[in-house]
Formats: structure tokens, C-alpha cells, sequence
């Protein structure tokens, strides 16, 4: 009789912890459904069961106990239970009213998503600890900010909590009662702060965890950047040399962007409405940058990260950190090949001088380069015959006069730098709205002159070669070499 009771107690109990863990599958797949309704849902639902399941087993464990104190182990009948349960752990951990909450799904070793995704987060975190990495106080609020979390990490709760060690170490560690949503035993030393990281990783989470941790390369000293990247990211140096040749480059060049991109944030750039239309346009990305993907995209702060990353039918085709420039959050393409390169360099040596020469004060000219301009007399203008045409930066215009050379070329400026102020041989600086704008009639008041796109003017009647000097004078401040322009 007694090895019947065995065997079917035994056999009920496997069958509920095999359910158990068919029903934390079931949840950890849930993180995977695209509507957050029905994900929810299933997850509650495979929570509930959870909980009944684990209630069943614990109750069954308990008569395995009560029969084995029985008259049945009086006639040495001894039956061994099957799963040793924790009572005396689980009643240690829990608050006095866990009863009456339900319990979260717990990380163990049983959970292989979960596992795998949480140890890789537990490694990762430790040896930046080690590497004796300390967050900012701004990193710091972030860390402990839920739609920071949601945003940068995709996490439903805080990435971080500041240990307290005047505090009981499990109400730390719950969420609205919940126990053990946060590491108990793993605590993770920065500084002089010791944090608690959320425990609820999965596989589809560690994306943004590694753009996030791959982001924090931007606070070392750069001068030992390679030997510090290979102390905190020994996993990815040894995967980055098994990857191809292209993709290395594509690692490699995308730092490069990224670590550049992040010093103009820190200019307080801001870039005008122009140029946001710009750096979305596939054409002009392609065109100026070599991308197959548009430059950047605005960041919508009320959305998902990770739903924004994407680009049509592709997925991950921009970096999941958003990019502060000025008053606007962006997000900018992720990819980029060794060829982009030089055509990235191009584009941001050119923003870069425009940025320094942003704040111009008003520019006249020196009896150095007046005595350069020739006189407007009839000789001169024998030997600079009127244009047919010019070329600029690439794109080639008619011309009908030298006038014509002057003004396209202004349209052209206003069109590529709306924000600049360029302001040459007046005494004021110029504005139009309290926004700087292009500025290029020499002589005031002049009663000959064309109105641009932006309702300012340009004098007519300049000999050739003072059209030239303020030609090349104008390219400079916009930051683009005289060797743009060729007049035919």
C-alpha cells in the first residue's frame, strides 16, 4: 500500500512541476506578443496558474510529510518526497501578507530564458564594477526613472535602486509587495554607491541592455578607450574576431560616428528645421552621408523605443540611444561601413566649422583684401568675360552674369545653412525673427539690388572679381572650401 501512495504522490507532484514550468515558458513568451492587451493577459493568466500549481505541489508535499508520521512509518513504511520544497527560505523571504499577493514569476535555474538573459545582465554589470566604472549623478536619477528604463531598456520597472543598508533588504527588493523583482544576494558597487538591479531579464530585453553598456565607452579617458574596452567587453572582442571582415568595419566605423555624434551634443548644437528635413530624407543621406537608411529620426518620447529603432520592413537600423541636440531628441542610423567614413568626416568637419563660426561678429573688409578686388573698369571686366555657368558642390547652374553667379550661389547657402549669419561689410548683425540669417549686400541702401528667397538682398553691379573674393569669402564661413565653386 505504501509504495502505491509513493508512487502516485511522486508521480502527481513531477506532473505539476512539469506544468510549472511549461507555464513560466508560456509567460516569458508573452514578452514576445506585439499587443501589450494581449500580452498582459496571458501573463496574468499564466501567473494565476503558477501560483495554483505551486500551492498544490507545496500541499502535497506537506501530506507526503503527514503520512510519513504516520502509523505507516510505525510499520517502517518510509516514503521520500520527490521535490524537496524551501518553506523555511520562502518564509524567510516573504512579506507577512504574501498570502494575499501574488507572487511574480522568480528567476532560478529552472527558468533557461530567464537564466541566461539575467546571467549575461549579472556578468556584464560585475565587470564594470570592477573595472572601477562610477555613474554620474545624472546616470544615476536615470537608472531609478521608470520611462527612462521603458524607454532605453524596454523594461516595465526601474533598471536600478540605491541599496540602503538601514533598510530591510526585501522591501528593496519588491514591487508593490511583490518580493524579489530586484537581485537579493547580487549587489553591484560603484563608487560609493551600491546598487540593486531589476531581476526580470529576458533575452529580448539584452539588445538595448548592450547598446546602453556599449554606450558608457563615452565617459573613459580616450586615451586608453581600446585597453578599456577590452577589460569591460572581453565577450565581444573575442565574437568581433570571429565576425567577418565587413562587419568588424562596421563596428569599428559606427563607434567612430557615434562617439563623434555624442561630442556634438555636447556643443549645444541645435539644428534648424532644415536640416531635420534633410538628415530624414533618404536621397540627401545617400547622396551626402553614402546611407541606404535616412541620416536620423526624431525621437517620440511617448513611444516604445525599441519600436522606433526600425526602418520600414527592417529592424535595429538605428542605435537604441537617443541623442540630445539642443532642444531635440534624435535618433541617428547605425549603419555605417568603412566607406561612409569619409563621407561622415566630410559632412561633420563642415557642421563643426559652421558651429564655430555660429556666433560671427560682423565682418568687414581689410585694406589687404580691398586692394585685392580689382577696379570696375572696362579692362577688367575684358579679362572675366561674363560666365556661362558654375558649379557647386557638385550641381552645376546657368548663368547669365556675374550677378547671376552671386545670387544663385547665396540661394544655394540659404538653402544648405538657414540658421548662418554671414554678414559682410555692414555694421550690425542682421536677424529675422531672432534667428541669424544670410546677409550679403555690401553697400547699404543700395538702390540696384536682388531680393532673396529670405527677403534680404544682394547689390548688383559688382565687378567679377569682387563677386569672386565674396563668393570664396562666403563658402568659407559656411564652412565649404573655394575649390567647390568652379566658374566656366
Amino acid at each position: 500500500m505504501s509504495s502505491e501512495i509513493e508512487l502516485q504522490i511522486n508521480t502527481l507532484i513531477d506532473a505539476l512541476r512539469t506544468k510549472e514550468q511549461e507555464e513560466k515558458r508560456r509567460y516569458d513568451a508573452a514578452i514576445d506578443i506585439e499587443d501589450m492587451a494581449e500580452a498582459k493577459e496571458v501573463m496574468l493568466d499564466a501567473r494565476t496558474k503558477i501560483q495554483q500549481l505551486r500551492k498544490w505541489s507545496e500541499s502535497l508535499t506537506s501530506v507526503q510529510k503527514e503520512i510519513a508520521g504516520s502509523y505507516l512509518a510505525s510499520n517502517r513504511i518510509i516514503i521520500t518526497p520527490t521535490v524537496v520544497s524551501q518553506p523555511a527560505i520562502e518564509k524567510e523571504l516573504e512579506p507577512p501578507n504574501a498570502e494575499a499577493v501574488p507572487m511574480e514569476l522568480e528567476q532560478n535555474s529552472e527558468d533557461a530564458s530567464y537564466s541566461s538573459a539575467g546571467d549575461y545582465v549579472r556578468q556584464k554589470l560585475y565587470q564594470l564594477s570592477k573595472s572601477g566604472f562610477v555613474f554620474s549623478e545624472e546616470q544615476l536619477r536615470n537608472m531609478q526613472d521608470s520611462a527612462w528604463s521603458r524607454r532605453i531598456l524596454g523594461l516595465p520597472h526601474q533598471f536600478a535602486r540605491i541599496y540602503d543598508e538601514t533598510k530591510e533588504i526585501l522591501r528593496q527588493t519588491s514591487i508593490a509587495g511583490t518580493p524579489r523583482r530586484y537581485w537579493v544576494k547580487d549587489r553591484f558597487k560603484f563608487g560609493d554607491v551600491i546598487l540593486l538591479i531589476y531581476s526580470g531579464w529576458a533575452s529580448i530585453y539584452l539588445p538595448y541592455f548592450d547598446d546602453w553598456y556599449d554606450s558608457l565607452n563615452k565617459h573613459f579617458d580616450k586615451t586608453s578607450d581600446e585597453r578599456q574596452i577590452q577589460e569591460l567587453f572581453p565577450n565581444s572582442i573575442v565574437e568581433s574576431q570571429q565576425l567577418e571582415e565587413t562587419a568588424s568595419e562596421q563596428v569599428k566605423v559606427g563607434f567612430y560616428v557615434r562617439t563623434k555624434l555624442r561630442d556634438l551634443c555636447d556643443t549645444g548644437f541645435q539644428p534648424t528645421e532644415n536640416e531635420l528635413h534633410l538628415w530624414q530624407d533618404k536621397n540627401w543621406s545617400k547622396r551626402v552621408l553614402n546611407l541606404n537608411y535616412p541620416f536620423a529620426k526624431l525621437l517620440c518620447e511617448k513611444d516604445f523605443l525599441g519600436e522606433q529603432t526600425g526602418s520600414e520592413s527592417s529592424k535595429n537600423r538605428y542605435w537604441a540611444e537617443a541623442f540630445k541636440l539642443g532642444t531635440t531628441t534624435i535618433l541617428f542610423c547605425s549603419q555605417w561601413y568603412r566607406p561612409d567614413r569619409e563621407y561622415f568626416d566630410r559632412w561633420y568637419v563642415s557642421l563643426k566649422t559652421q558651429i564655430e563660426n555660429s556666433h560671427l561678429i560682423p565682418i568687414t573688409l581689410s585694406p589687404e583684401e580691398t586692394s585685392s578686388i580689382p577696379d570696375t573698369n572696362e579692362s577688367a571686366e575684358t579679362r572675366n568675360p561674363v560666365p556661362s555657368g558654375f558649379t557647386l558642390l557638385g550641381k552645376t547652374y546657368a548663368t547669365k552674369s556675374w550677378d547671376d553667379v552671386l545670387v544663385k550661389l547665396c540661394e544655394a547657402m540659404i538653402l544648405k545653412k538657414p540658421y548662418k549669419a554671414l554678414v559682410i561689410g555692414v555694421k550690425q548683425l542682421v536677424q529675422s525673427g531672432g534667428s541669424p540669417v544670410l546677409w550679403l549686400d555690401e553697400r547699404d541702401n543700395s538702390a540696384e539690388s536682388y531680393i532673396l528667397s529670405n527677403g534680404l538682398s544682394v547689390a548688383k553691379n559688382k565687378a567679377s572679381g569682387e563677386i569672386k573674393s565674396c563668393c570664396e569669402r562666403i563658402l568659407n564661413l559656411c564652412g565649404y572650401d573655394r575649390s567647390e565653386l568652379k566658374i566656366s
